[in-house]
């Protein structure tokens, strides 16, 4: 498994719109191949990230277009960092 975390910088006065487009388009997030779980987190000031576990690591390659859709909501470049999952659980 792989997983990618952006994190992000939205515009002032334009979190309630960024989320409203990522909640539009979440079916299409999770219809990803490979994609398992994905997370968007956001604080008040407009700080965000966004986590993903995917199958591997070519499978979190392919995300990229859907999250470009993004840019106008922005301040500034997403910065995105990847890691080989090497453990993991789940509680029920």
């Amino acid at each position: 498994m792989f997983a990618r975390i952006t994190t992000y910088q939205i515009r002032k006065g334009r979190i309630d719109d960024a989320l409203a487009l990522a909640d539009s388009i979440k079916p299409e997030i999770m219809e990803i191949p490979g994609i398992k779980y994905w997370f968007n987190t956001a604080n008040d000031d407009g700080s965000a990230a966004l986590i993903a576990i995917y199958a591997s690591r070519a499978a979190a390659e392919t995300a990229t277009e859907i999250f470009g859709r993004f840019a106008e909501y922005l301040e500034s470049e997403p910065k995105p960092t990847g890691y080989d999952v090497r453990l993991h659980a789940i509680n029920p």
